[in-house]
Protein backbone atom coordinates (compact mmCIF):
# COMPACT_ATOMS: atom_id res chain seq x y z
CA UNK A 1 0.00 0.00 0.00
CA UNK A 2 1.11 3.47 -1.15
CA UNK A 3 1.33 6.08 1.77
CA UNK A 4 0.83 9.37 1.47
CA UNK A 5 3.52 12.06 1.42
CA UNK A 6 1.73 15.52 2.48
CA UNK A 7 5.05 16.67 1.82
CA UNK A 8 5.44 15.74 -1.56
CA UNK A 9 1.79 16.64 -2.24
CA UNK A 10 1.75 19.97 -0.70
CA UNK A 11 5.14 20.91 -3.42
CA UNK A 12 3.42 19.10 -6.47
CA UNK A 13 0.06 21.47 -5.85
CA UNK A 14 2.22 24.45 -4.79
CA UNK A 15 3.84 24.22 -8.33
CA UNK A 16 1.00 23.82 -9.84
CA UNK A 17 -0.30 26.58 -8.58
CA UNK A 18 2.55 28.65 -9.60
CA UNK A 19 2.58 27.51 -12.52
CA UNK A 20 -1.01 28.40 -13.12
CA UNK A 21 -0.64 31.82 -12.05
CA UNK A 22 2.41 32.90 -14.08
CA UNK A 23 0.26 31.85 -17.04
CA UNK A 24 -3.38 33.59 -15.86
CA UNK A 25 -1.31 36.16 -14.74
CA UNK A 26 -1.60 38.54 -17.97
CA UNK A 27 -3.58 38.55 -20.81
CA UNK A 28 -1.01 38.22 -23.37
CA UNK A 29 0.29 34.93 -21.43
CA UNK A 30 -3.31 33.65 -21.37
CA UNK A 31 -3.36 34.35 -25.02
CA UNK A 32 -0.24 32.09 -25.94
CA UNK A 33 -1.49 29.89 -23.79
CA UNK A 34 -4.83 29.16 -25.88
CA UNK A 35 -2.33 29.27 -28.62
CA UNK A 36 -0.49 26.55 -27.22
CA UNK A 37 -3.66 24.41 -26.60
CA UNK A 38 -4.82 25.41 -30.31
CA UNK A 39 -2.52 22.84 -31.70
CA UNK A 40 -4.01 22.80 -35.42
CA UNK A 41 -4.04 26.94 -35.03
CA UNK A 42 -7.67 26.79 -36.32
CA UNK A 43 -8.99 29.45 -33.42
CA UNK A 44 -10.55 26.56 -31.82
CA UNK A 45 -9.94 23.70 -28.94
CA UNK A 46 -11.54 20.89 -30.10
CA UNK A 47 -11.92 18.04 -26.96
CA UNK A 48 -8.77 16.27 -28.12
CA UNK A 49 -6.69 19.34 -28.01
CA UNK A 50 -8.21 20.13 -24.64
CA UNK A 51 -7.74 16.62 -23.32
CA UNK A 52 -3.89 16.37 -24.58
CA UNK A 53 -3.07 20.27 -23.43
CA UNK A 54 -4.89 19.87 -19.57
CA UNK A 55 -3.61 15.90 -19.53
CA UNK A 56 0.14 17.68 -20.60
CA UNK A 57 -0.33 20.08 -17.58
CA UNK A 58 -0.38 17.16 -15.10
CA UNK A 59 -3.92 18.86 -13.96
CA UNK A 60 -5.42 15.17 -13.21
CA UNK A 61 -2.51 13.39 -11.60
CA UNK A 62 -1.96 16.31 -9.31
CA UNK A 63 -5.68 16.18 -7.80
CA UNK A 64 -5.34 12.11 -7.29
CA UNK A 65 -3.89 12.51 -4.26
CA UNK A 66 -3.26 9.10 -3.76
CA UNK A 67 -1.82 8.19 -6.98
CA UNK A 68 -4.86 5.71 -7.94
CA UNK A 69 -6.06 7.33 -11.07
CA UNK A 70 -9.22 7.87 -9.41
CA UNK A 71 -10.09 11.31 -8.36
CA UNK A 72 -12.86 10.60 -5.08
CA UNK A 73 -14.60 13.91 -3.93
CA UNK A 74 -12.84 13.40 -1.00
CA UNK A 75 -9.72 14.18 -3.02
CA UNK A 76 -11.27 16.97 -4.83
CA UNK A 77 -12.36 18.68 -1.61
CA UNK A 78 -8.99 18.29 -0.30
CA UNK A 79 -7.52 20.45 -3.29
CA UNK A 80 -9.92 22.82 -2.20
CA UNK A 81 -10.77 23.91 -6.10
CA UNK A 82 -14.63 25.46 -4.82
CA UNK A 83 -15.37 24.35 -8.33
CA UNK A 84 -19.26 24.17 -9.05
CA UNK A 85 -20.10 20.81 -10.45
CA UNK A 86 -22.42 17.92 -10.53
CA UNK A 87 -20.54 14.83 -9.21
CA UNK A 88 -23.01 12.56 -9.81
CA UNK A 89 -23.46 14.02 -13.22
CA UNK A 90 -19.62 13.79 -14.24
CA UNK A 91 -19.56 10.34 -12.58
CA UNK A 92 -20.63 8.57 -15.76
CA UNK A 93 -19.99 5.21 -14.70
CA UNK A 94 -21.46 5.53 -11.19
CA UNK A 95 -18.81 3.97 -9.62
CA UNK A 96 -18.12 6.88 -7.21
CA UNK A 97 -15.32 8.41 -8.62
CA UNK A 98 -13.63 10.80 -11.78
CA UNK A 99 -10.96 9.02 -14.47
CA UNK A 100 -9.57 11.22 -16.14
CA UNK A 101 -11.67 10.96 -19.23
CA UNK A 102 -14.74 11.94 -16.88
CA UNK A 103 -13.38 15.12 -15.82
CA UNK A 104 -11.75 16.55 -18.77
CA UNK A 105 -15.09 15.53 -20.48
CA UNK A 106 -17.43 17.66 -17.81
CA UNK A 107 -14.95 20.35 -17.57
CA UNK A 108 -14.95 20.68 -21.52
CA UNK A 109 -18.63 20.50 -21.35
CA UNK A 110 -18.93 23.02 -18.50
CA UNK A 111 -17.14 25.47 -20.69
CA UNK A 112 -18.22 25.00 -24.11
CA UNK A 113 -21.41 26.93 -23.73
CA UNK A 114 -22.97 27.00 -27.11
CA UNK A 115 -22.05 23.07 -27.02
CA UNK A 116 -20.48 23.31 -30.80
CA UNK A 117 -18.19 20.66 -29.46
CA UNK A 118 -15.07 23.20 -29.49
CA UNK A 119 -13.77 25.95 -27.09
CA UNK A 120 -13.34 29.50 -28.77
CA UNK A 121 -11.14 32.04 -27.27
CA UNK A 122 -14.05 33.48 -25.09
CA UNK A 123 -15.18 30.15 -23.72
CA UNK A 124 -11.23 29.37 -23.17
CA UNK A 125 -10.95 32.82 -21.04
CA UNK A 126 -14.05 32.49 -19.58
CA UNK A 127 -12.64 29.39 -17.84
CA UNK A 128 -9.62 31.03 -16.80
CA UNK A 129 -12.03 33.70 -14.79
CA UNK A 130 -13.79 30.55 -12.96
CA UNK A 131 -10.78 29.41 -11.89
CA UNK A 132 -10.33 26.22 -14.06
CA UNK A 133 -7.17 24.84 -13.56
CA UNK A 134 -6.39 27.38 -10.60
CA UNK A 135 -6.11 25.25 -7.86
Amino acid sequence: MKFLNIENMTFRKTTLALGVMFALGSGTAFAATFSEADTDGNGQISKDEYYGYVGDLGVYADWDLNDDDLLSEDEWTEVDYGYEYDFGTWDLNDDGYLDDDELFEGTFDNFDVDNDYYLDDNEWDDAGDEGWMDV
